[in-house]
């Protein structure tokens, strides 16, 4: 007679893991969650349903932190004393994950400023405010603007998955512009050794620094004074914080000669 052994394991583990999910963003991190109710002491979640990967910290952790998540096919697996297993997955959807909105934060006067989006899910609904300053680019991600003053942008996103983002973004513009820098120089035809006075306009409000700063009595006020021995070209950079410009004024030495008549 033939005689058998027949174990019989106890039940699989009551696994349920969390329903598939669309995500709307931003966000840096997502939470996959299952649960066993007190059936299983080992889980494992992976990318795929062959298990090659663990994405949770520990066996007996029945959560996975995704970072940075991304959409796709999330597989669970639980296993009881008796190592019976079972298994489920989820489909995660991330919609508008890693927006971002990024550009020129200062520009000078009359000058463009660019504005754009990043992580935008293709075929999304975008509207730019306040559209009359939108020179080009309303409807899409990169915009061109050119305002006369301190300006707060709005931006409005809707994704085909009807996830929606909105923020705004802050341009502070500048007095300054290339054409309202000057420099001047009294006089500026001189004899060699002749003092002269240099002047920088705007005269107040903002920051000089002149070249060659050595030559001047002070490189840091707007009408220093300089000892000139050749031809030379005096700059003045001009910033307010904001915006930085630069404008130039040359001097030149004649050299004084004595003939006989």
């Amino acid at each position: 007679a033939t005689t058998r052994t027949v174990v019989v394991q106890g039940a699989a583990p009551t696994l349920t893991a969390m329903n598939d999910t669309l995500v709307c963003g931003p966000l840096t991190n997502l939470q996959l969650i299952a649960s066993s109710s007190g059936s299983a002491d080992q889980y494992q979640w992976s990318t795929n349903a062959q298990f090659t990967d663990q994405l949770n910290t520990s066996a007996g952790d029945s959560t996975a932190v995704l970072n940075p998540p991304q959409s796709g096919t999330y597989h669970v697996r639980a296993r009881t004393q008796d190592g019976c297993w079972a298994i489920d997955s989820i489909l995660v959807t991330i919609s508008l994950g890693s927006i971002g909105i990024r550009g020129d934060t200062l520009i000078c006067a009359r000058d463009t400023a660019s504005i754009s989006l990043t992580g935008v899910d293709q075929g999304s609904s975008i509207t730019w405010s306040p559209t009359e300053l939108i020179l080009t680019g309303q409807s899409t991600a990169s915009i061109t603007t050119a305002p006369e003053e301190n300006t707060t942008y709005s931006v409005a996103v809707v994704a085909p998955s009807g996830c929606s983002w909105t923020t705004q973004f802050s341009l502070s513009v500048s007095l300054i512009s290339a054409g309202s820098i000057s420099a001047s120089a009294e006089p500026n035809i001189v004899l060699a050794g002749t003092t002269v006075q240099l002047q920088a306009d705007p005269s107040s409000g903002v920051s000089y620094a002149w070249s060659p700063s050595a030559l001047v009595s002070d490189p840091t006020i707007a009408n220093p004074t300089a000892v000139v021995q050749q031809t030379t070209v005096f700059t003045v950079t001009v910033s307010d914080g904001v915006c930085t410009r630069s404008a130039s004024v040359e001097v030149k030495v004649y050299e004084l000669r004595c003939e006989e008549p």
